[in-house]
């Protein structure tokens, strides 16, 4: 595991998401901070701190805080909708807006959005999932990262209907 202290100055820290308080954390409350660590399942470098503020912009739907209604990303209304190049095109709009505006560390790069069905053998069990693949570009780290979100559009549970 590689950290860098002049990374975590410019990235700063923040609690983690959802909230856990731990006694052995510094007071009381676990925190991410923007150090690099290398995932160790995959070997996948990452800033904790930025996937988990791109975790929440994309989990949260808009209007739901007082403070910041534009907050989050409207994806809640595409659950159980069919899987539509329309559709796709309405969830990269939405997710490239809400990075754009919530998320000033980073630029977002590239945003691929997959699905099983644009494989040669599709695996059944993905039938109702979308592979979200977000590349950006860490501004104060000058450095590239990949986050990838499963996003579940259906209940795919290969029953013929």
């Amino acid at each position: 595991m590689k950290t860098y202290e002049k990374e975590t100055a410019f990235l700063g820290s923040g609690w983690a998401f959802p909230p856990t308080f731990s006694r052995t954390a510094p007071e009381g409350v676990v925190m991410v901070d923007g150090n690099e660590v290398i995932r160790p399942e995959d070997g996948r470098i990452l800033i904790p701190i930025i996937e988990r503020s791109l975790y929440i912009i994309i989990h949260t739907f808009r209007g739901t805080r007082v403070v910041q209604p534009t907050f989050g990303c409207n994806l809640q209304p595409f659950l159980f909708e069919n899987i539509t190049a329309q559709n796709v095109a309405l969830i990269k709009q939405f997710i490239e807006e809400a990075v754009l505006e919530h998320e000033p560390r980073v630029i977002l790069e590239n945003l691929d959005i997959t699905t099983a069905y644009d494989q040669a053998q599709p695996n059944p069990d993905d039938l109702g999932k979308l592979l979200i693949t977000l590349q950006y570009f860490v501004i104060t780290a000058n450095t590239r990262y990949n986050y990838v979100f499963p996003f579940y559009l259906t209940e795919a549970r290969n029953r013929q209907l």
